[in-house]
């Protein structure tokens, strides 16, 4: 029960959040001379390559299923979007690499 209050609360904060800031800000951003840009913070642990026994993709070992499937939805978010919205908006993932962000020693 608690993975799945896990998975529901990752998808909630980088899928479903996501699309709706893209959504509302969506008529801003291609006001742009150049049909605006949308950059997205994506995460190595969202590779499908990188996703084998035994790699650890700089990360320390633990169980990271949840994040790494709504990281993984999150880019096929983006994908989706740049193929199907008009206007010359680019759709950007990008992922920094290992990036220490929670709990901060």
């Amino acid at each position: 029960r608690g993975r799945l209050k896990e998975m529901a609360h990752l998808f909630n904060v980088n899928v479903i959040g996501t699309f709706r800031v893209i959504k509302t800000f969506l008529p801003l951003v291609q006001k742009a001379t150049n049909g605006g840009r949308v950059v997205l913070m994506s995460s190595d642990l969202a590779s499908l390559e990188n996703n084998r026994h035994g790699n650890q993709v700089g990360q320390p070992p633990g169980n990271k299923s949840c994040y790494r499937i709504s990281k993984a939805a999150l880019n096929m978010l983006v994908r989706n979007l740049a193929v199907e919205v008009d206007g010359g908006t680019l759709f950007v993932a990008l992922s920094p690499g290992w990036v220490q962000t929670w709990p901060l020693v």
